[in-house]
């Protein structure tokens, strides 16, 4: 197939599927940031399942995007509580405050299952 990228038309359409796959990764990445929630309906479940699908069809670069989203979105309060740059001495970043940090993980793994299992 190399040796027809030279040709006008081909070019065009390769440029148009670029573009097409480029709106439906948004699409889809818009979809999984509107919908995914611990209290989705069976139809909405069921619905993103198809966009799953999809996401797997449409390659690594929307996955890596979509699990990066869901990981910050998950994990953005330790982040936050735990974060070096603060000086916070209740929630310290410090090796001394793994026992806080593993606690903190503890509690969110149990919440997570029970939401998402």
């Amino acid at each position: 197939f190399e040796a027809y990228k030279a040709v006008p038309k081909v070019c065009e359409l390769l440029s148009s599927v670029r573009a097409l796959r480029s709106q439906l990764q948004a699409q889809v990445l818009e979809e999984f940031k509107l919908h995914i929630s611990p209290d989705m309906s069976e139809e909405v479940a069921a619905m993103l399942a198809d966009a799953a699908q999809v996401v797997t069809v449409l390659g690594r670069s929307l996955i890596l995007k979509l699990a990066q989203w869901f990981c910050e979105r998950e994990l953005g309060e330790y982040e936050e509580m735990f974060d070096p740059v603060r000086q916070d001495a209740a929630r310290p970043a410090t090796l001394e405050g793994a026992e806080k940090r593993f606690a903190w993980l503890r509690r969110w793994l149990r919440n997570y299952a029970s939401l998402y299992a």
